[in-house]
C-alpha cells in the first residue's frame, strides 16, 4: 500500500503558514466543537498544538487533550509551545499514526471526543483513521470531522491562470493517493466506523478585499501554493515559472478593490453507539468493541448523560428533578437549577426562560444564557408572537430544525449569533400558562424528538416550580412592603408621643414606653395649661395592631384640641 504523503512539505514557511490558518480557523472550530470542562479530548493530526493547546483551556481544570502527530519536528515545536506558554492547562502531545494511535490498552474507549482536522486528505486510508478515532471514544463520544473538498473554492473576479494551477494542485493530491474532495464523504466515513452521523455543516473560510483579515487569507493560500510548488512540478508537468506566474498573478488580483475569495471546511460530526457497561467485548485487536445495538428507553446519547449522574433512567433523573426544583423557593435559585437540569439533558447555544405576565398580556424575558454566560435580554411580547409565542399560545412544544424556513421565527438581539434551530416547550400547570423554556443553537437540526419529549416531562415540574417562587416572591414582596408601612407607621406614631420629660420643680418626672407589636393601642401625653397646670394622659385601645394604634393617635389629637380650648377660656364639650 502507498505511504501517505503531506504534499505541502514541513519547511519554515510553512509552519508560519499552519501558524496563521490556526489563527484565522481556531475560533469557529472551538465554537462548533461546544468542549465541556473535564471532557477527555483525543487531536490527531495536532501539528504545531495550538488548536490542541486551545481545547486543553476549554476543558480545563479537570480534563484531558491528547494530540496525535506523525511529524518529528512539528511535534517538537508543539512540545516546545507548550512548556514556554506555562499555562498549566492539561495538554499531552504523543508521536504516532492517525491509523494506528498511540494509546494504551486502558485507554481505547475512555475519551470523551476524538477530532481530526485537514487529517483525512493526507490520509491513502482515511477509513482506518476514522475507525481508530470511533475505537478511541467511550460509547456516546464524538468523533469530530474536519477537511476539504478542494473544488469549493472561488475567486472573483475568477483569474484563469490560478485556477488552472488550483486543478493542477487536485491532480497532485489524487496522484500522490490522497483525497482531494474527502470533506464530501465524512458522514459516509462516519457510518462505517460504526458511529451514528448526527451533524453536517461547512466553517466559512475567506473574505473580501477591505476586511482585515483578507490579507491573511491570501497570504494562506498563497502558502499553499508555495508549498506544493515542487510537487506539482514533479506530478503535472507544469513548470516552475508557470507556477511563479499564476501565483504573481494571485497577488496582484488580491490588490483589486472588488476581490473575494470563497472557501469552506466541511464539518461532520458522529456518536459511537452503545451503552457504557464496564465490560465491552474486546475486537482482535484489543480495542473496545463498538455496540450497535440500540438500547431499550433513552437514546444512547441521553442514557449516557444519565450514567454520569447518580439517576439512572429517565423516570429516576424526572423524581431528582421535582425533588431538586421543589428545594428553595427563591426564582433566582430557581432558574440555576432549571438551567443545570436541562443541561444534563442536553446542549444549547442559547437557552432563555420567558415567564408570562398575566396583567401586561406579555411572556417577559426572565433568564437567559449564551454560551454558558449569563446575558442581559429585557422587555416581552404577546402570545403568538415567534416560535415561542406560538408555543405558549397554542400550549405545545415547537421544535423547528431550520428556523430561517419557518415563517413564524423572529430573530431577537442577539445579533452576533446566526440561529439555526429551536426547541420551545412551554411551562403549565394546573392548565394555566405559567411561561415557555426556550432552547436555540447555531447549528441545523440541533433537537431531536427524543429532546422534545424528555423536556415536555420535565417541563410541568418546572412550571409548577415557577409558579411556586412567584407566589412566593409575590408573598415576600407584600410582606416587604407592609414591614415597610408599618415601619413608617411606628415612626410616625413614635413621633407623637411626647420625647421629653416636662419640667416642674420640684418633680422629677421620667416615662418609658415599648410595643408588645410595631403598633399598639397604648399612648400616653404630658398635657400643659397656661396656668402651669400639668394634666397626664394613659390610655390603652382594646386590641392591637394598626386599628389599636389609629383609635391611639386620634385619641392623642383629640386630648391635645380640649387642652387649647380650655386654655382659650371656651366652653370644653
Amino acid at each position: 500500500m502507498r505511504k501517505s504523503h503531506y504534499i505541502h512539505g514541513t519547511a519554515p514557511e510553512e509552519q508560519e503558514r499552519l501558524s496563521l490558518l490556526n489563527d484565522l480557523l481556531n475560533a469557529a472550530s472551538l465554537r462548533a466543537m461546544r468542549l465541556r470542562p473535564g471532557d477527555r479530548v483525543l487531536d490527531l493530526g495536532s501539528g504545531l498544538g495550538q488548536l490542541t493547546r486551545a481545547m486543553s483551556r476549554q476543558v480545563h481544570p479537570d480534563g484531558l487533550v491528547v494530540g496525535i502527530e506523525r511529524n518529528e519536528q512539528q511535534l517538537a515545536e508543539a512540545q516546545h509551545r507548550a512548556r514556554a506558554t506555562g499555562s498549566g492547562t492539561p495538554v499531552e502531545f504523543r508521536q504516532g499514526e492517525a491509523e494506528n494511535l498511540p494509546l494504551d490498552e486502558d485507554e481505547w474507549g475512555s475519551f470523551d471526543v476524538a477530532h481530526a482536522r485537514f487529517v483525512l486528505e493526507h490520509l491513502v486510508d482515511p477509513q482506518a483513521a476514522v475507525e481508530a478515532m470511533v475505537g478511541a471514544v467511550r460509547p456516546g463520544g464524538r468523533v469530530i470531522l474536519e477537511d476539504d473538498n478542494h473544488e469549493l473554492l472561488r475567486l472573483w473576479p475568477p483569474i484563469d491562470a490560478v485556477d488552472r494551477l488550483w486543478q493542477a494542485y487536485i491532480e497532485t493530491w489524487e496522484r500522490l493517493g490522497n483525497d482531494p474532495f474527502v470533506g464530501r464523504r465524512l458522514t459516509t466515513l462516519l457510518r462505517q466506523a460504526g458511529a451514528t452521523p448526527r451533524r453536517s455543516d461547512m466553517l466559512f473560510f475567506g473574505g473580501c478585499a477591505g476586511e482585515a483579515s483578507f490579507e491573511a487569507y491570501v497570504a494562506n493560500f498563497a502558502g499553499i501554493l508555495e508549498g506544493a510548488r515542487a510537487a506539482m512540478v514533479e506530478a503535472t508537468g507544469w513548470q516552475d515559472e508557470q507556477v511563479e506566474e499564476a501565483i504573481v498573478a494571485f497577488r496582484e488580483w488580491s490588490r483589486r478593490e472588488d476581490a473575494v475569495l470563497w472557501y469552506a471546511t466541511c464539518w461532520a460530526e458522529g456518536v459511537r453507539a452503545g451503552r457504557s457497561t464496564g465490560d465491552e467485548e474486546s475486537s482482535a485487536d484489543g480495542r473496545p468493541a463498538v455496540v450497535t445495538a440500540m438500547p431499550e428507553g433513552p437514546s444512547p446519547e441521553l442514557a449516557e448523560r444519565l450514567e454520569t449522574h447518580p439517576h439512572r433512567t429517565l423516570l429516576e433523573f424526572l423524581a431528582e428533578s421535582a425533588e431538586d426544583l421543589s428545594s428553595t423557593l427563591r426564582l433566582e435559585e430557581v432558574f440555576e437549577k432549571i438551567a443545570e437540569r436541562v443541561r444534563l439533558l442536553l446542549d444549547a447555544h442559547l437557552f432563555c426562560i420567558l415567564l408570562w405576565n398575566e396583567e401586561e398580556q406579555l411572556l417577559e424575558h426572565s433568564y437567559s444564557l449564551k454560551f454558558g454566560e449569563h446575558i442581559q435580554q429585557e422587555g416581552g411580547f404577546p402570545l403568538g408572537y415567534g416560535l415561542c409565542g406560538a408555543a405558549a399560545q397554542d400550549m405545545k412544544p415547537i421544535r423547528v430544525p431550520n428556523v430561517l424556513e419557518d415563517p413564524r421565527y423572529v430573530r431577537f438581539r442577539h445579533a452576533e449569533v446566526e440561529v439555526r434551530s429551536e426547541l420551545a416547550i412551554p411551562l403549565i400547570t394546573n392548565g394555566q400558562l405559567v411561561g415557555v423554556l426556550d432552547l436555540e443553537s447555531v447549528e441545523y437540526d440541533s433537537f431531536t424528538a427524543e429532546h422534545e419529549r424528555s423536556l415536555s416531562a420535565l417541563a410541568s415540574h418546572i412550571g409548577a416550580a415557577l409558579e411556586n417562587a412567584r407566589l412566593y416572591e409575590t408573598v415576600r414582596r407584600e410582606e416587604r412592603r407592609l414591614e415597610e408601612d408599618l415601619s413608617a407607621a411606628r415612626k410616625i406614631q413614635t413621633g407623637l408621643l411626647p420625647q421629653t420629660s416636662p419640667s416642674i420643680q420640684p418633680l422629677e418626672v421620667g416615662f418609658a414606653h415599648q410595643a408588645a407589636w410595631e403598633l399598639s393601642g397604648d399612648f400616653f401625653d404630658f398635657l400643659e395649661y397656661p396656668d402651669g397646670r400639668l394634666g397626664i394622659a394613659l390610655g390603652d385601645v382594646a386590641g392591637k395592631g394598626t386599628a389599636a394604634a389609629l383609635l391611639a393617635s386620634l385619641s392623642v389629637g383629640i386630648l391635645r384640641s380640649l387642652c387649647c380650648r380650655a386654655a382659650d377660656g371656651r366652653p370644653r364639650s
